[in-house]
């Protein structure tokens, strides 16, 4: 049973049984009404998704801040790579209006901590308790690292190739002069 998270929340909602999530898929037929595919997923294998999709975006791609949860469709985290973050009205508001407004996207915003961030995220489902949005955020400046570094190369590599066109230009100068 797939149970909207409410009231106080523990470490056993995390690695409960009890939870699910469910999904549910049209299957089309070729002649009549369509089927459905329903899927549940035990809480601890979403938490678990979570977990490793927040691992794969620290280790692979270098975020070490990023973070991975899901949100309800009245903005109420419903699983995070934070366990604190269970049952927390998504924050800022202006994240929480972007995601509950939009089927997907990103949004810019002002993290807890200060730092400018961006939360790409998607919904799945339509339907009360069958509907929540995937989340990702990462800080801008951890998302901007690798082009400044990259930014920083590249200024340094004009500027040797520039240097050595001049020296090369002034060394061609004084062989001319000599001749």
């Amino acid at each position: 049973r797939h149970t909207r998270l409410q009231g106080d929340w523990s470490s056993d909602v995390c690695s409960s049984d009890l939870y699910h999530l469910g999904l549910v898929l049209d299957v089309p037929a070729r002649s009549g009404k369509p089927g459905v595919l329903l899927g549940l997923i035990r809480w601890p294998e979403v938490q678990r998704l979570l977990d490793e999709t927040q691992q794969v975006l620290v280790d692979e791609s270098h975020f070490p801040s990023a973070q991975a949860f899901l949100v309800d469709p009245e903005g109420v985290v419903q699983a995070h790579s934070d366990r604190a973050h269970y049952g927390q009205q998504l924050a800022p508001d202006a994240l929480r209006r972007a995601v509950l407004q939009s089927a997907s996207g990103n949004a810019e915003f002002v993290a807890t901590d200060g730092r400018r961030s961006l939360c790409g995220f998607c919904r799945f489902g339509n339907e009360a308790n069958r509907t929540w949005t995937l989340c990702l955020t990462v800080p801008e400046d951890e998302l901007f690292l690798a082009m400044d570094s990259f930014a920083r190369v590249l200024l340094a590599a004009i500027a040797v190739t520039l240097l050595v066109l001049t020296a090369w230009s002034l060394l061609a100068e004084i062989g001319r002069a000599h001749v």
